[in-house]
Parts: structure tokens; C-alpha cells; sequence
């Protein structure tokens, strides 16, 4: 076992190493000046695009909005020239998509009116490319490593003058207050699709007979999701459960499908029929915002079903204190407040009531219309 961790802990040294050099040899750490511009021709610049990843959907969909209202949208990977198949799981994410991808190098030979980055590294990359630098900015990235070579890295791309426009207000928070930015700031409401999940109704008042609750939980192996405390919490939560006769099942989904798990079953990686689905059978969902908040916890809200979030996290931030069941890391405390919303359960639906209300405007079609709104007016201050 120690010789494993050993060998997993030199892979992990020697990617992140990769990734720092290969960064170091591109970078440069001027500052930006954003000339006002009047055409709609876009260049954005992504990570790799997986099958039902979210955070690059939801940059897909914004793209994809923009394709459909008179702009031109071509899209580079800067880890990926494979353009057949980035184009082919940008469709299984978003229907239809209208951009179009080329590689790298030859969005370097055109010329553009914007550039839009969606990541910390992309930013490195986009610099190198023409047009109004824009920088949609989903997360809080420095937060994601140790302090060190990436989080540094990270942290710096906020304060090279690109026009930040942040999914929710959460992010311009740790921005301003982490940063030396002379950065043009705006947000976009944090977007929920409810075509994607149907509210269905729920019968809360059978809690209170279960003696077996199915739990579903989004999990990933990264530190925001703190995987390792989220599988312990669980698993001594069951154990005490069990003393008052309720047998907890738990199901992760978020993980690569070969991932182990110490406790319950991994589910691996679902599309949003199949999310749809567990989340209609599943009796509590549970999510961990440490960061910037997910679109986890609005589909499960959507779908009726009532959540388990963390106090120390941004959850609050953009649903309130009496949406969720808040918690900290203690199972004794996930354990009394299971035990007492079993026994109330006409609580647990008011709390999704009052979670469906908060949202409820917060739909993909006016998150996409604020950021095309954002850019006409950049379009029209020339």
C-alpha cells in the first residue's frame, strides 16, 4: 500500500509539473488593455470537452445562445486537436450546438472581434489569440490546489485586466477580495435548465415510515468536493442510523465508474435522463459547495428532492439558510437532523418550496441573454 500511494503521489507530482511547464513556456504577465469592438466574430478557448462534464457545458450552452443570436462561434481547445470529436461530445452536452471547433494553431491565424477563456489555463493561451479578451469565469480557481505553482498560476489571471464576467456573485467576492485586479467586473445569475428536470410530486408525508432511506450523493475526486470527508461522514452516519432500526443506502455519482468508493456504489458519470431518474427515487441528494455552487443542487431541488448542503461553503450564498439541510462535518449532526426530518416531514417540503421560488427565474435562456447583453453593449460603446 505505501509503495501505491508512493506511485500515485509522482504521477500526481509529475502532471502537475507538466502542466506548470507547459503554462510557463506560453505565459506571458502583461497586463491587457480591452479595445472596444464592433464585429461578432468569437474565438473561445476551452479545456478538453467530455461527455456530461458541467462546467464546460455550461460554457457550451452560453456559446451555443450566442451561435443562435448573430454571432459567429468557433471554439479551440488548447489541449485538444481533435476537432471531429470535441465537436461530437459538444453535442451529447448541448443539442445541436452551433459553434464550430478548429485547432489551436489556426485560431491563432485568424482574426477576431472576441476572445472569451473559460479556465485558469485557458487564459495563458487565450492572450495569444486576437480580439476583446473576456473571461467567463465559473469558479473560484485558486481555491481548487494547495497553495504552490498552480494556485499562483491561477490566481494571476484575474489581475492581467481581462473583462471578467462571473457566473454568480460569489466569485467577484473572492476575486476582489484575494486580487489586485484592474479588471472590469459583471455576473450572470447562476442558471438552472427545468425543461432538463421536470418538477414531479412528491408524497413527503411517507418519511416518516421509512426504515430504509436511499441517499444520492455528488462526488468527485477533487479537494472542493472533499470526497474523503463526504464518504466517512456517510459511512458513520449509517453505522449510527442503524442503532435507531433506519438502514442508510448511498449512491455517488460524479466519479469516473472504475473509481473506488469505501462506502455504497458508485454510479460513475450520468446523462441528465438518467440524473432525472435517481433523483425521483432517491429519498435526500447531498452536495458539497466548498466553492463556487454547482447546478447540482437546483436539479435536485427541482426534482423534488430534498438536499443536504454544508454550512462551509457558498451554498448559502445563493439559496439561503432554510432551503437545505445545512450541516457541518460531524455525522452526529447529519444523524439528529436525518432522524428529525424523518419524524417532520411536511418540513422537508416547505424547505423544497422555498428552494423552487429562489431559482425560479434563474433559467439557462435568461442566464445566456445577460451575457450576450454584456457583450452587445461592449459592441455598442464603441
Amino acid at each position: 500500500m505505501k509503495l501505491i500511494n508512493k506511485v500515485c503521489r509522482s504521477i500526481l507530482n509529475y502532471n502537475e509539473e507538466k502542466i506548470v511547464r507547459q503554462i510557463l513556456d506560453i505565459a506571458d504577465f502583461d497586463i491587457i488593455k480591452n479595445d472596444v469592438v464592433s464585429g461578432k466574430d468569437i474565438i473561445a478557448v476551452m479545456p478538453t470537452i467530455y461527455p456530461h462534464a458541467g462546467g464546460e457545458t455550461s460554457a457550451l450552452r452560453i456559446f451555443h445562445y450566442l451561435s443562435e443570436n448573430g454571432f459567429h462561434v468557433d471554439v479551440c481547445c488548447y489541449d485538444s486537436d481533435n476537432t471531429e470529436l470535441m465537436q461530437k461530445n459538444a453535442i451529447v452536452n448541448v443539442n445541436g450546438f452551433g459553434g464550430q471547433f478548429i485547432s489551436f494553431n489556426t485560431a491563432k491565424q485568424k482574426k477576431y472581434n472576441f476572445c472569451i477563456m473559460t479556465n485558469w489555463i485557458s487564459v495563458y493561451y487565450g492572450k495569444k489569440l486576437s480580439g476583446y479578451k473576456i473571461y467567463f469565469v465559473q469558479d473560484y480557481e485558486p481555491y481548487f490546489k494547495e497553495v504552490g505553482d498552480q494556485s499562483c498560476l491561477a490566481k494571476k489571471t484575474y489581475e492581467f485586466g481581462l473583462h471578467i464576467i462571473s457566473l454568480g456573485k460569489w466569485n467577484l467576492k473572492q476575486i476582489n477580495q484575494n486580487c489586485i485586479t484592474s479588471s472590469e467586473m459583471d455576473f450572470i445569475d447562476f442558471p438552472f435548465e427545468p425543461n432538463e428536470y421536470p418538477y414531479k410530486k412528491r408524497d413527503y408525508s411517507i418519511y416518516s415510515t421509512k426504515k430504509t432511506i436511499k441517499l444520492v450523493i455528488y462526488i468527485k475526486r477533487v479537494g472542493r468536493r472533499i470526497p474523503i470527508i463526504m464518504q466517512y461522514l456517510i459511512q458513520k452516519t449509517q453505522k449510527e442510523l442503524a442503532k435507531s432500526g433506519i438502514q442508510l443506502e448511498a449512491y455517488f455519482f460524479g466519479l469516473n465508474p472504475k473509481d473506488k468508493v469505501f462506502i455504497g456504489k458508485n454510479m460513475g458519470k450520468l446523462s441528465k435522463l438518467e440524473l432525472c431518474q435517481l433523483y425521483y427515487k432517491a429519498d435526500f441528494g447531498m452536495v458539497a459547495s466548498i466553492t463556487n455552487m454547482s447546478l447540482v443542487p437546483m436539479e435536485m431541488h427541482a426534482c423534488g428532492l430534498p438536499l443536504i448542503e454544508f454550512i462551509d461553503g457558498s451554498y448559502q450564498h445563493f439559496l439561503g439558510k432554510d432551503t437545505a439541510i445545512l450541516i457541518d462535518y460531524d455525522y452526529k449532526v447529519l444523524t439528529c437532523k436525518l432522524l428529525h426530518y424523518l419524524k417532520h416531514p411536511s418540513e422537508l417540503e416547505e424547505m423544497n418550496t422555498r428552494a423552487r421560488v429562489q431559482f425560479k427565474s434563474y433559467t439557462w435562456k435568461n442566464t445566456c441573454k445577460q451575457f450576450k447583453t454584456l457583450i452587445d453593449n461592449i459592441i455598442s460603446a464603441r
